[in-house]
Order: C-alpha cells, then sequence, then structure tokens
C-alpha cells in the first residue's frame, strides 16, 4: 500500500470512528444490556457529559458545602439547598416531598451531600444533564439513561440535518431555559416546549393529569426537557427522523452505560481507584479504560476530575478562634454551649447527667476548634470527636 493509500485510510477513519461510536452506543444499550459483553463503547467527550452548558454547572457541584437536617421536610430542605448552593434539582412527582430527614455532613461537594440526602430520603440521585434528579430507586438510572438515549438520538437528528451527515461538523446541542408556574400540568409544559422548541409531540394528552409546583431551570437541551416532565410517569421520548414531531415511549429496562475514558486525561491513583469500586466494571486497555456503570457514576467520575483540579476545600473551622471561660460551671452544658455555637448536632455516647456533675474552669484565648476540644475533653473526662464537621460525639 502507498503512502498516499495509507494516508487517505487514515483520514477515512477519523471521519467515521464518531459515527461509528455513537451507532454501537446505541445499538448497545437498545438492547437492553443484552450486550453485556461487547467491548464497543462510546468515548466519554461524546456524552452529554461534556456539553458546554454541562461542563459550566460542574464547578459549582464541586464546591463543598455541608447539610445539617434535623427533622427537616424534604422538599423545603432542597429548595433552600438548592437556593444556597446555586444548583437546579428536581424531585420526582412519585417521592413523598413532606419526609423529615436527619442528615448530617460537611466539607463536601454538592453532589456527595445530594447523594447522602436522597440515601436519606430512600431514594436516588441521578442527572439530566446539570440538574440533580432525585427519584425512585428502582427508576431513576433508568430515566438517566433513556435521557442519554434521546440526546444520542436528537445529536445525529443535528448532525443529519446541520451538518449534512459529516460527525466532525457536529453542531453544538442547543439549550433553552425551562420554567412553569404552580399548578401548571404536565401537559401544559409539554404544550409550552412544543412552542419554544418548534416541535410536535406525539401522545401528550395521555399523559396523566397532575398539579405541579413552581420550577425554572436555566438552560437544558430539548431531549433533557422532555425527559424532565415524562420521566415521573414511566415514559420516555424519541424524535421522529426527518420531522419535527417527537414521541413518548415506555422507560426501557436498562440502566448502564459503556464510555471509553483516555488513560491519558485521567490521573493514576483515580484509575486505580475505579477498578476496586464495586459500582464500576472497568476493562483495561492499552489507551482506554472502558467503564460500564450507571450513567450517575460516569458523572460522579467526572466531577471528581473537576474537584481534583480545584483547590483543597477548607474547613469551615480553618479560620475560627475562641476565646472562652467557665468558672465552676457543669461540664455538659459547656459541651453543649460550644456545640451550639459550632452548629454541631450533640451526639451523647455516655450519659450526660453524669458528664454534668463535673465542674471545670475553662479559659481559652483565641484557641482553634481542636485547641478548644483537646482543654474541654481533659476537664470533663471524656472524649470529643466531631464527625463531617456537622455532629460532635461525647464518648467516655
Amino acid at each position: 500500500m502507498t503512502a498516499q493509500a495509507i494516508m487517505i485510510c487514515k483520514q477515512l477513519y477519523r471521519l467515521i470512528l464518531p459515527v461509528i461510536g455513537l451507532s454501537l452506543f446505541l445499538c448497545a444499550n437498545r438492547c437492553d444490556g443484552q450486550n453485556s459483553n461487547s467491548n464497543s463503547a462510546v468515548d466519554v467527550q461524546q456524552t452529554p457529559i461534556y456539553q458546554a452548558s454541562v461542563q459550566q454547572v460542574f464547578r459549582t457541584y464541586c464546591r463543598p458545602s455541608s447539610v445539617l437536617w434535623r427533622e427537616q421536610p424534604l422538599k423545603p430542605g432542597l429548595v433552600a439547598f438548592q437556593k444556597g448552593q446555586g444548583i437546579e434539582i428536581f424531585l420526582d412527582r412519585r417521592v413523598d416531598s413532606s419526609q423529615l430527614l436527619n442528615v448530617g455532613l460537611g466539607a463536601e461537594r454538592a453532589d456527595i451531600l445530594l447523594k447522602a440526602l436522597a440515601d436519606a430520603a430512600n431514594c436516588k440521585l441521578g442527572f439530566i444533564e446539570s440538574v440533580a434528579y432525585i427519584g425512585p430507586n428502582a427508576e431513576t438510572a433508568k430515566i438517566e439513561l433513556t435521557y442519554w438515549r434521546a440526546w444520542y438520538l436528537y445529536r445525529k437528528h443535528l448532525i443529519d440535518t446541520k451538518a449534512g451527515g459529516d460527525a466532525n461538523k457536529a453542531p453544538q446541542i442547543p439549550v433553552q431555559k425551562l420554567q412553569w408556574d404552580r399548578l401548571a400540568t404536565p401537559q401544559d409544559i409539554l404544550s409550552s416546549i412544543e412552542r419554544e422548541w418548534h416541535i410536535e409531540i406525539l401522545g401528550k394528552e395521555e399523559v396523566p393529569h397532575d398539579h405541579w409546583d413552581t420550577a425554572s431551570f436555566s438552560s437544558l437541551s430539548l431531549p433533557a426537557q422532555l425527559c424532565l416532565v415524562v420521566g415521573g410517569f414511566g415514559l420516555s421520548v424519541e424524535p421522529i427522523p426527518a420531522t419535527n414531531q417527537w414521541k413518548l415511549i415506555p422507560v426501557r429496562d436498562s440502566n448502564t452505560a459503556l464510555l471509553a475514558y483516555n488513560k491519558n486525561q485521567w490521573k493514576k491513583d483515580a484509575i486505580e481507584s475505579w477498578a476496586k469500586s464495586a459500582d464500576l466494571e472497568v476493562m483495561d486497555e492499552p489507551k482506554f479504560l472502558r467503564v460500564r456503570a450507571e450513567v450517575n457514576q460516569h458523572y460522579a467520575i467526572v466531577l471528581g476530575k473537576f474537584a481534583a483540579a480545584l483547590p483543597k476545600p477548607k474547613s469551615r473551622f480553618e479560620n475560627l478562634r475562641f476565646t472562652f471561660e467557665a468558672a465552676n460551671t457543669p461540664a455538659a452544658d459547656v459541651i453543649d454551649a460550644i456545640a451550639i455555637q459550632l452548629q454541631l448536632q450533640s451526639n451523647w455516647e455516655i450519659d450526660r447527667a453524669t458528664v454534668n456533675q463535673r465542674r471545670i474552669g475553662l479559659k481559652v484565648n483565641q484557641a482553634n476548634v481542636q485547641q478548644l476540644m483537646d482543654e474541654l475533653a481533659k476537664q470533663s473526662g471524656v472524649t470529643l470527636e466531631v464527625v463531617n464537621e456537622s455532629t460532635l460525639n461525647i464518648k467516655p
């Protein structure tokens, strides 16, 4: 083979590879896991994870924070968390929004905090692009993957109609705001999406009647908007080729995606940790790691990469200094007073009344939190342990 022929082959290979990868991903997942032994995979950078609108939000998710919920109703708590963190959350209609939760966790990424809240509510955290989706354990991963399928079909539609079928010239996936008022019905929202995107949704009149609270989402693709609205009814969507129509379809019984991660783009210690995870199926190749996992696990991998590039999270106690004095004061009262000042929940693993019989004389000047705890523990005769910057354990 001549050098010129080899060059032409290489160019053709680069041209058709993205299309092959896309087709293989869709084929494998349309079979609902029947091709689980297939080595086909899509490069992670060809997924919704690497949309510009999603990437912009990842830094927000990586920002460390804390939650301390005591008998907190789920829905109002999520609304407050959303406002405080600057992220967007969608609560599946099948989740009890009034249930009371007790959760304490500190200095963690926003997605880790949300997973803890979802776990406490016996739910599952997923992602629809940049929106944190909290839904039923058995359905959330299926809804996520259903959205990915819709996204891939939509991307293919854009490549065919806007780029003449050339995947190398794939246009950027457009995004728009999505919002609705209180007591809007899902059919109302779907009709609004039709008007905004100039499409027709076949079968929307069969979506069950419901009334929803007000909501607003800043930048979502068309597949993401549709899947957010219909996912809670066990439905998904697909575009009808060569038309402006979309049809509603049942959510398929599949929940894992196979993605290829380029080893040169990931730290060695991160790669080694994947192989140890029970949630990931990892296939090692010379240049790639092919990882089969639920969609939210793929999001977590990429979020972890973003977090690693940021400065190490600082403890909320790092710059605190205390000048404190207590003379002949019951020890347990002092411990509780300091816990309140530090916004910690007191967890007594020793009889509080017994500790309160002990009198202490405590005086510290510009002490940090650890110095304060050490001196207090020494005088009160107990062990003090701060857990997750949210709970103070008092032990014998």
